[in-house]
């Protein structure tokens, strides 16, 4: 099997709003064709925070642009039967693709999707191995796994640009496959995981394809189990806990008369919990419930009843206004750094338990919901450029 890839990348003008594709195809090891389709999402201005990070691409640069429906047969013509290769992070491609091929009411693909952050993190697991160890190397960042990888010592000029960062998408999982000896993505993923079993739960960073399906030259106890996400990570020095927070329910349609809710499950209800790292306490003080009823609705099979729905949607709500607050957090924390002309981290507070966080604040918070938005902090600080990272108050 041949290095025959092709890596993927998206930049958005809003929220799961798709402004612009790129990809660069891959045969044999080597770059041989890219892709660039601006599409209009068909919206007013876009989120500066997002013109940001999309390679400055505004509204008035597509609006001749095709939308994703009319440009998403163009984009499969390129793709063709190649596995696509995405890093999922900040955003995950996988999952904006999801969202805009369901609001096209389109097909979705039987490509494999292939993690290269997962595939970085499996490779290089320790700050230790990641070169001098540096702070920025603490991160699973594409802009880390250049420094780390590819050796890079500066952001690139054109950072953010689909092309450039699919270009660098393409060297890195082509550059991790080569060091561990592999002529292929799925030679390579399964060595890794291989070594790095014994330390863990190390899962293939082979993804379900946009079709729902799983590669079928997987092994299928190196799958990710149903509502998985990147495990905890403990990193040293003042790093902290590290935890991907965009953890949501899936996505609810607006409902119009007549029209009858989903089924929601306690299995899902128990992932997204779990996965925002919040106890069985404190998700009842988010969802306003007792912890009695947050087990009951776990433990449910299958429900569509209006009280189900009722703590669903309030578990929802509950981390959506944690992760606009955070937002809040990272500009207070952005505005200090341009304020001070500081050159170096930043650093977000972070608590061990309950009795941490009280020493510090009188306001009766629960820390864990406290920390999940110190979380998504990191993370939007991330997104706006910054090298951020969660660290426990002295």
């Amino acid at each position: 099997m041949a290095l025959d890839f092709t890596a993927v990348q998206v930049a958005l003008g809003a929220k799961d709003a798709i402004c612009a594709i790129g990809a660069v195809r891959v045969r044999d090891g080597k770059i041989v064709e890219t892709y660039r389709q601006l599409i209009n999402p068909g919206m007013g201005e876009f989120m500066e925070r997002y013109v940001k990070t999309n390679g400055r691409i505004t509204a008035e640069d597509v609006q001749d642009a095709p939308s994703f429906a009319q440009a998403w047969p163009g984009f499969m013509t390129f793709l063709g039967d190649d596995v696509m290769a995405v890093f999922e992070r900040p955003q995950s491609v996988r999952a904006v693709l999801d969202l805009e091929l369901a609001r096209a009411a389109l097909g979705a693909p039987c490509n494999g999707v292939f993690d290269v952050r997962d595939f970085f993190d499996t490779s290089y697991p320790d700050p230790a191995m990641r070169g001098k160890g540096t702070y920025v190397d603490m991160q699973s960042t594409l802009y880390a796994a250049e420094r780390v990888v590819l050796r890079v010592l500066k952001r690139r000029p054109d950072t953010h640009d689909v092309v450039a960062d699919a270009t660098a998408i393409a060297r890195i999982a082509v550059d991790l496959c080569h060091a561990w000896n592999a002529d292929s993505l799925v030679q390579a993923d399964a060595i890794s995981v291989q070594e790095r079993q014994k330390e863990g739960d190390i899962y293939t960073a082979f993804l379900p394809s946009l079709s729902g399906e799983s590669p079928s030259w997987v092994d299928p106890a190196l799958r990710r189990p149903e509502g998985y996400a990147h495990p905890v990570r403990a990193f040293r020095g003042w790093g902290g806990w590290r935890r991907a927070p965009e953890v949501q329910l899936r996505p609810v349609p607006p409902l119009t008369a007549g029209d009858e809710r989903p089924e929601v499950t306690g299995a899902e209800l128990r992932e997204t919990r779990l996965e925002a790292g919040l106890s069985v306490e404190a998700m009842a003080v988010a969802a306003e419930c007792s912890a009695t009823e947050v087990l009951r609705f776990e433990m449910m099979d299958v429900s569509d009843s209006e009280r189900a729905w009722a703590y669903a949607d309030a578990v929802r709500f509950a981390l959506k206004d944690l992760r606009e607050e955070a937002w809040g957090v990272a500009e207070d924390i952005m505005e200090a750094y341009r304020r001070r002309r500081l050159n170096c981290a930043l650093y977000v507070d972070y608590y061990r338990d309950q009795a941490d966080y009280d020493r510090f604040h009188a306001d009766g918070k629960r820390y864990e919901l406290v920390n999940y938005r110190q979380r998504c902090a990191v993370v939007d600080l991330g997104m706006e450029g910054y090298s951020a990272f969660l660290r426990y108050r002295e």
